[in-house]
Formats: structure tokens, C-alpha cells, sequence
């Protein structure tokens, strides 16, 4: 009875996420890791967002967020100048230095699993 408290346990303990920094069971961990890497290996669509102000320099590309045509901020968000697809111009938004185009970009979808590294005793 005993180890197989122990066995319960040991499979039941707590690792991290690292996608999400927080707190889960390890089965439940391994299960999502493995349907995230199925995804993945079937071909993730691509990422799509609405931006404006993008720059791409030194192999990063940068741009300023847009929830919807109407609403954009100056929250600027980076990813590497790899991801990016494709550029498509979907609108104009009127700045105090005059009109500035809305793009839809495409990008390169992060993955969804972690490869687990594991220390293979010698």
C-alpha cells in the first residue's frame, strides 16, 4: 500500500510549464505537451495580426498593435524578421503625422510543445 502511495505521488507531483510558467500535474503536463507537438508536426496555421508602423531591422521586425482597422495603440511588439510571411495592406489609420497604412501580417506560428530535456545517466 504504501508504494503504491509513493508511485501515485511521484506521478501526480507538480512540474512547471514552461509555456505558461504555472503549475501542472506532470501527466496532465505530458498529455498537452503531446497533442501541442501533433498540431505542430500537422502544420500550424499561421499567426495573423493587425499592425502599423513596421519596421524590419537587423533581423528583427517590429510593429506597433491594432485590435480592429479603428482601434490601434503604441504597444510595439517584436518577433524575428524569419517569422514574418507575409504583408498585406488592409486599411489607413489618420495620425498626428498623417495617414499611416494598417497591415495584416502573417507570422510564423509559435510552438505549441516543449522538447523535454532529460539527463541520460552515464
Amino acid at each position: 500500500m504504501r508504494i503504491a502511495c509513493v508511485v501515485v505521488a511521484v506521478a501526480c507531483a507538480a512540474c512547471v510549464d514552461p509555456l505558461t510558467a504555472q503549475p501542472a500535474p506532470s501527466p496532465l503536463w505530458e498529455v498537452k505537451n503531446v497533442a501541442g507537438y501533433a498540431e505542430t508536426a500537422a502544420g500550424l496555421p499561421p499567426d495573423q495580426v493587425l499592425a502599423w508602423d513596421l519596421r524590419v531591422e537587423a533581423g528583427v521586425a517590429r510593429w506597433r498593435d491594432c485590435a480592429s482597422l479603428e482601434e490601434c495603440s503604441d504597444v510595439e511588439r517584436s518577433r524575428p524578421a524569419a517569422d514574418l510571411i507575409a504583408v498585406e495592406r488592409v486599411g489607413k489609420r489618420a495620425t498626428d503625422g498623417g495617414d499611416v497604412d494598417v497591415v495584416k501580417l502573417s507570422l510564423a506560428p509559435k510552438p505549441k510543445y516543449v522538447v523535454p530535456v532529460r539527463k541520460v545517466p552515464r
